[in-house]
């Protein structure tokens, strides 16, 4: 560990003008002031040159691996076998005495890379019995206009259709926004079921401006597209390395601004093929 240490402070060349002076006479204390390094080190290159006879560093001298060609070939086999085998069960099956850190720099070393099974969400038999029977998957609502309520945005999709997942009736200005898009004479509102959307403020709001708002099913979030735009949000904010309120708003008024009409125009017309999915899979979980 010596060896390491002075080979990685102390360069080769400065080294050997250390031990032509000590040779010269000078002393530890001269030579350390003179090429402003520790006395230490200065005692520690003459040792080195006395016992080595050079203060070269020795090759050979790095930690060794844990493990040999072969067994690495061994951890590799058992990949290329099974590809969903995990680390543990590699350890157990070739005994091996390493931990599993290792095996993963082995197997990462081949250009293999290790992943973890994305858990599917938990949805209860009664929730899956309400997603198959909900009035959604029941009724025909022709166009759905599904997205954040924005004045700003072009959203003419008929007479009928559900506002998807924008209730941020905490803000003065949402409340405003609401009204002047005119959603509580066109629309049946729609937000899932999250405490501040069923608190009695909001409901409160919601009949006092005769907005007729959808009842939402239980473990549902893939029925709910702004989810997807919330997804895009956060990736978006979280690149501008926010580290306040103030700025973490200002910036999550630009990346609203910037969302893509086109891509929201897409997650509505994805509803139905999420029904669908939701019917496949008999109330089950589906990919969104």
């Amino acid at each position: 560990m010596e060896n390491a240490k002075i080979s990685g402070s102390i360069p080769l060349s400065i080294r050997k003008l250390v031990v032509r002076d000590v040779n010269n006479g000078q002393t530890h204390r001269e030579v350390a002031k003179h090429y402003e390094i520790s006395k230490t080190a200065v005692s520690k290159i003459m040792k080195k040159m006395k016992t080595f006879g050079s203060v070269v560093d020795r090759p050979g001298r790095e930690r060794k691996p844990k493990t040999d060609a072969r067994t690495d070939m061994k951890i590799i086999r058992e990949v290329e076998k099974n590809p969903k085998i995990t680390i543990r069960q590699i350890q157990e099956e070739l005994q091996l005495s390493v931990s599993r850190r290792t095996v993963r720099r082995r197997i990462q070393a081949k250009e293999y890379h290790s992943k973890i099974a994305v858990r599917r969400p938990f949805i209860s038999q009664v929730n899956k019995a309400k997603r198959l029977n909900t009035p959604i998957n029941r009724s025909n609502t022709g166009k759905q206009c599904c997205g954040p309520t924005n004045p700003n945005s072009n959203c003419s999709t008929g007479r009928s259709g559900i506002a998807c997942g924008a209730s941020r009736v905490r803000s003065h200005k949402t409340t405003i926004s609401l009204i002047k898009t005119g959603l509580e004479a066109r629309f049946v509102f729609q937000q899932d079921n999250d405490p501040k959307h069923t608190a009695k403020l909001t409901k409160s709001f919601f009949r006092s401006c005769h907005i007729k708002a959808l009842e939402w099913l239980p473990q549902s979030p893939d029925l709910n597209p702004i989810e997807n735009v919330w997804a895009i949000l956060d990736a978006r904010i979280y690149k501008t390395g926010v580290t306040n309120k103030n700025t973490y708003v200002d910036a999550l008024e630009r990346a609203w601004e910037e969302l893509d009409q086109q891509h929201s125009h897409n997650l509505v017309e994805s509803m139905p093929k999420r029904l669908q999915e939701v019917l496949k899979a008999k109330g089950g979980h589906t990919h969104y």
